[in-house]
């Protein structure tokens, strides 16, 4: 309860179990806020919004799988969007990943709770730091635990090109491992 409110529930769903933690993680600091469940699965999320019809379902995931599961689970509860995707139509408000404050995310899930869309997503992630759009490319696939082997083959690059750009990441994130620059590129840790 916030003063005489009820808590927002909500349900965090992501592809990525890690991520997921770390919304629910965000979330549950923010104050007023019950996430009333956690999953990475499609079928699980749909499953949980029907049941427990969430205030708001905070969901992030890759392009191909947000667009998918944001309209599925639309029709169970109003949906935040999070990632560097433009907004999907059945999203009632979006936010770019490493551009909001916990205030920021916790606003956002008050106002579509409200019933009102969430505001606009802003700059692309990568102006933050300074990322070139290449390096945004990499550190989206470091943000999914894909290694540098891995994300070569998918970015059609080499390996050698990979560590480049992982090194001149690490340099505008100010981290030396890619736990820290994940945290700084989700806004858990502060870059100083």
């Amino acid at each position: 309860m916030v003063g005489d409110r009820p808590a927002v529930r909500v349900l965090v769903v992501a592809a990525d179990l890690v991520r997921g933690a770390g919304l629910a993680s965000l979330l549950r600091r923010a104050g007023g806020i019950d996430v009333i469940g956690e999953t990475c699965e499609e079928s699980a999320a749909l499953r949980q919004a029907s049941d427990d019809r969430p205030d708001v379902v905070v969901l992030d995931g890759p392009s191909w799988w947000a667009g998918r599961a944001c309209a599925a689970v639309s029709a169970h509860g109003p949906v935040l969007l999070v990632g560097d995707r433009a907004p999907r139509p059945h999203a009632a408000g979006h936010l770019v990943a490493g551009e909001f404050s916990v205030a920021e995310l916790a606003g956002s899930v008050r106002r579509i709770a409200a019933g009102r869309r969430s505001a606009p997503p802003k700059i692309p992630t990568t102006t933050r730091f300074g990322l070139s759009r290449r390096e945004g490319e990499v550190m989206e696939h470091v943000l999914r635990g894909v290694d540098n082997g891995e994300i070569a083959q998918r970015l059609f690059i080499s390996e050698k090109t990979v560590k480049n750009h992982v090194n001149h990441i690490f340099r505008k994130l100010r981290a030396r491992t890619r736990a820290e620059a994940i945290a700084r590129w989700l806004g858990l840790a502060v870059t100083s």
